[in-house]
């Protein structure tokens, strides 16, 4: 990626963490690819100073410095992935008010794109044409600018969702937020749902799994260090390296994370594999002897859905996807379910990538913009987002809230009931 272009003809786009400037990036790329013009992605930080002696010493903190660094480059590896063909852009990090320095790149430009509403020193640009996404979490779906781009959509995100782009004068206000989130059947027939975190709590049975098993490990391995020998933290280790992966992969990343590389296989102690029977046994042992807990409003959400004609589908990176729905008594509500077995079976790549989705839409005889996707790991949003399903409900549960960023979705829920039903699908027969 390139330094920023000169002054001219081009597209800006001012990012942030927020779900909204994900929704901006994406738009921006496909904007760029259609009118052929340069994109300029711009993150603008507050920078932090100081005091010091003398008073007139004026110390800057790099820390924000550092994390902005990273913002740009993490937003186009999530929404990009692919896309960038053809596409000449360049990005720059700035200190400042965002507005003030948005408006100054703005000038001469033809396109800026931002993710919220600023004040203003936009509003007075005499130029460029301006377009503002709200976050997903705002609930409802953006309007249609009063100036489409050529093709009407971004060839990114072709629906997204069927979300149109929010006019300018839309009467919202930053960070609003409204309590129900909708899937329309007559738009998305299918629903697929991520089962550990979403409709069972054995995301936790997982996390105490693999704490025994790595802290096992970990104390019997000669030679480490204290910071490599720390016992695995259920919250903290278990969301950053190991939430909604197939398990060999979350070990292997894990371990990396404290300088540990271990083989893959055959079985044993000392192996991905073995670590990874270890956990299984522990695992099993759990759910086979105290059950699964579900989450209350899943089986409420499950056959009202199933009530007005959809298809359901369950994915779980777990091996053990199909037990964990059977011992939750939710199987019979599921037409079709893919887990960590059969993407082994089917040699299907792993979550971030879509394949696992893709799979399960395919058995219910659907494509993915007609699918709507409700999940609560990381993997498994980008690889909805990747594979570019029709609607994207991230589940964020308070208890994830105040530690993991929002999510990157069309509509973020902190509870299942907060999920409402409209419509009915005529293409697929309502169930008995």
């Amino acid at each position: 990626m390139r330094t920023p272009p000169p002054l001219g003809p081009r597209i800006v786009v001012g990012v942030d963490d927020s779900i909204g400037a994900r929704w901006a990036l994406a738009w921006a790329i496909g904007e760029a690819r259609l009118r052929r013009l340069p994109l300029h992605v711009v993150h603008v930080y507050q920078e932090t100073v100081r005091a010091a002696q003398p008073p007139w010493f004026r110390v800057v903190d790099r820390t924000a410095q550092l994390r902005a660094a990273d913002v740009i480059p993490r937003l186009l590896q999530e929404v990009a992935t692919g896309q960038l063909d053809g596409v000449d852009v360049s990005a720059s990090v700035r200190p400042g008010a965002p507005a003030q320095v948005l408006a100054e790149l703005g000038r001469g430009t033809d396109l800026l794109v931002i993710g919220r509403r600023v004040r203003s020193p936009i509003r007075r640009l005499p130029s460029p044409r301006h377009r503002r996404f709200l976050p997903a979490s705002a609930g409802t779906a953006p309007r249609r600018d009063h100036r489409p781009s050529p093709a009407g959509t971004s060839p990114l995100r072709p629906s997204m969702s069927g979300a149109e782009h929010r006019h300018d004068n839309a009467r919202s206000s930053p960070g609003e937020e409204h309590d129900m989130a909708m899937i329309d059947l007559h738009r998305f027939p299918v629903v697929i749902f991520e089962t550990d975190g979403v409709l069972a709590g054995t995301d936790r049975v997982h996390a105490a799994a693999w704490k025994r098993v790595f802290d096992t490990y970990l104390r019997q391995q000669p030679g480490l260090s204290p910071h490599q020998t720390r016992p695995f933290d259920v919250h903290d280790d278990y969301l950053r390296h190991v939430d909604g992966k197939l398990r060999l992969d979350g070990a292997r990343d894990f371990l990396a994370s404290r300088g540990i590389v271990l083989p893959e296989g055959p079985d044993g102690n000392g192996t991905l594999v073995g670590l990874g029977c270890l956990k299984d046994v522990a695992f099993l042992a759990e759910i086979r002897h105290d059950g699964v807990a579900v989450f209350p409003a899943a089986p409420g959400l499950a056959r009202e859905l199933r009530r007005r004609g959809a298809h359901l589908a369950a994915v779980s990176a777990s091996r053990n996807g199909a037990e964990i729905l059977a011992r939750a008594a939710l199987a019979d509500l599921f037409d079709a379910g893919v887990d960590g077995a059969d993407a082994a079976r089917l040699r299907l790549a792993t979550m971030p990538d879509p394949a696992m989705l893709a799979e399960a839409a395919h058995r219910l005889h659907t494509q993915p913009h007609e699918t709507a996707v409700v999940a609560v790991t990381r993997p498994a949003l980008q690889a909805a987002w990747r594979g570019r399903f029709g609607l994207v409900i991230a589940l964020h549960p308070y208890d994830r809230a105040h530690t993991t960023p929002e999510p990157a979705a069309n509509q973020v829920v902190h509870d299942l009931a907060e999920i409402q039903v409209t419509g009915r699908t005529s293409a697929l027969g309502a169930h008995t």
